[in-house]
């Protein structure tokens, strides 16, 4: 009786550790599954974070570069331009006096 006994207890023993080793796996397979997809979520909210930090930061460049350029553009023409205007200005008292000259008014 006590062999009978035992069997059962072996029976309901593999039956308690099958249950719960079924149970194990998709315990782990769940959280295995949980993961990844924690894992998909995480990598869509970067691409996402991603694009919308490049997006802020066209529109700032944008918004800034016709400013820097309205400022910067003529103070550089300008100092460029110095020497011309320098080069202009003694041509036009070369044309004066050469005008003068001919109409005799020296």
């Amino acid at each position: 009786m006590s062999e009978v006994k035992q069997d059962m207890i072996d029976r309901k023993v593999d039956g308690v550790v099958k249950i719960f080793g079924l149970a194990y796996k998709d315990v782990v397979a769940l959280v295995a599954t949980l993961s990844i997809l924690l894992n998909v979520y995480l990598v869509y909210k970067i691409i996402t974070m991603n694009e919308d930090l490049n997006a802020k930061i066209v529109d700032e460049v944008r918004r800034q570069v016709p400013k820097a350029v309205n400022e910067s553009v003529p103070v550089e023409v300008d100092r460029k331009l110095e020497g011309v205007r320098e080069g202009v200005d003694k041509a036009l008292n070369k044309v004066d006096t050469i005008v003068q000259k001919i109409g005799g008014r020296e």
